[in-house]
């Protein structure tokens, strides 16, 4: 039986650092600067103590979140935004070889539950190319709505979480 969850980055855990390198080497996608580095440069740069002080008491937020299943990282958003606005953005990222196992389906609905309950999130934003068909008709699904199509061909969704408190389909 399958074993899936949400997985919040903790940089302190050394065990999330591994998953999420494991995560990083399956995408391959070349960029010069992935999350685990930036995980790793906190650590070295502040306590652990002073990073939990800095996610309580901050009015920007930042999170990775991933899909895992069975100690498996198959998916992620990465989530950016505001306490006082009571909004944010998502990012999602799978690797091209699973983006047909519909994790990225799995994951919205986990992500846009959690920036609600811990954050107060009422808006949540999404810019999706207009060629990935999958997760523009997921978002969809999911209650959001586009707001516009940009020039260089992307969908931006919007969703309002105070109309539609829980975000399972």
């Amino acid at each position: 039986m399958e074993q899936e969850n949400l997985l919040i980055a903790d940089p302190y855990n050394e065990q999330h650092l591994d998953m999420i390198v494991d995560f990083e080497k399956r995408l391959n996608n070349g960029l010069p600067m992935q999350v685990s580095d930036i995980l790793y440069r906190t650590t070295s740069r502040i306590s652990k103590e002073q990073y939990l002080e800095k996610q309580k008491n901050s009015d920007r937020f930042e999170e990775n979140l991933y899909l895992n299943i069975n100690n498996s990282l198959v998916s992620s958003c990465y989530v950016e935004g505001s306490r006082s606005s009571k909004s944010c953005e998502f990012m999602m990222c799978t690797p091209w070889q699973d983006k047909d196992k519909g994790y990225e389906k799995e994951l919205l609905p986990l992500a846009c539950d959690y920036v609600v309950d811990k954050f107060g999130v009422d808006v949540i934003k999404m810019v999706v190319p207009i060629k990935d068909e999958q997760l523009n008709n997921n978002l969809l699904q999911l209650g959001f709505v586009i707001s516009e199509v940009t020039a260089n061909h992307q969908m931006v969704y919007i969703k309002n979480t105070k109309t539609d408190k829980k975000s399972k389909v």
